[in-house]
């Protein structure tokens, strides 16, 4: 097996591996869309590769990726979401100088592959994705329809035997997959960010309040309004930027100034 600057030669490859690789790509060239696009890869994976703890974030810019108020996610990795949405987001390992380098040049990134992270992303690993028991990660890249960049995370109790093998299918996997991806029919475009700016002053006051984390109860006493008043403006808040929940309203908000600051890529 031979291994040429960190990355696994793809020519080492077996047929079974070639097996895996031209299964998922014929269990995503029906999809038309990002969304059924997104919802076949997942499920492939589990089936060709046994990957059963995954995800898939979209965004405007790979920076706008990891704020998705609402991505894709098996069942095995729900309760992850909430805590990475509510604040870990911002310290991705896989948002890393080292990550994001090996994603450009390769498409595929393992957790194993990225050495010398920085305090945050070393932060992430320690105290939320160890500690969810998870030790090994792989990212993929990729290009989706309208522009949109997108970012598949294969999540893993440990470090399987053949770890190597596997990046080096993902990475022979990424081109002709992202060449699907990239032909996509984009979805209807994300417009909570223009639904948001288009809230009443006292609806964009109490959505900040959300997002710092206060109970419908404490925006109540704190803005001189009944409770029952709140929960009636949080519903309206969320009916007007097509959020689902509190945590995604409150992504939004806090994440809003950020996104205008993060480069493109």
């Amino acid at each position: 097996m031979t291994i040429r600057s960190g990355v696994l030669d793809r020519d080492e490859l077996t047929s079974a591996d070639y097996d895996r690789i031209f299964g998922v790509l014929a269990d995503c060239d029906s999809a038309r869309d990002l969304r059924s696009f997104r919802e076949a890869l997942l499920e492939s994976l589990g089936l060709r590769f046994g990957f059963t703890t995954t995800t898939f974030f979209t965004g405007s810019s790979f920076a706008a990726i990891w704020t998705d108020p609402d991505p894709l996610e098996t069942r095995s990795s729900a309760g992850m979401l909430a805590p990475y949405q509510d604040g870990w987001y911002k310290n991705e390992v896989f948002s890393s100088a080292a990550a994001v380098a090996l994603l450009r040049r390769t498409r595929v990134a393992g957790l194993g592959e990225l050495s010398r992270l920085p305090h945050p992303a070393q932060d992430y690993l320690d105290r939320y994705l160890y500690p969810g028991g998870f030790h090994a990660a792989t990212a993929l890249h990729l290009d989706a329809g309208g522009g949109r960049r997108a970012v598949v995370g294969i999540f893993k109790s440990k470090p399987s035997v053949r770890e190597q093998q596997e990046i080096a299918a993902l990475r022979r996997l990424a081109g002709p997959l992202n060449s699907l991806s990239r032909a996509l029919a984009p979805d209807e475009p994300d417009s909570s960010g223009d639904a948001f700016s288009a809230l009443a002053p006292r609806h964009q006051e109490v959505a900040r309040l959300v997002a710092e984390g206060l109970s419908n109860a404490e925006i109540a006493t704190l803005l001189n309004l009944t409770e029952g008043t709140v929960k009636k403006y949080v519903s309206a808040i969320l009916a007007a930027t097509r959020l689902r929940s509190r945590t995604q309203l409150a992504l939004l908000v806090n994440t809003r100034g950020e996104r205008a600051a993060q480069p493109h890529w």
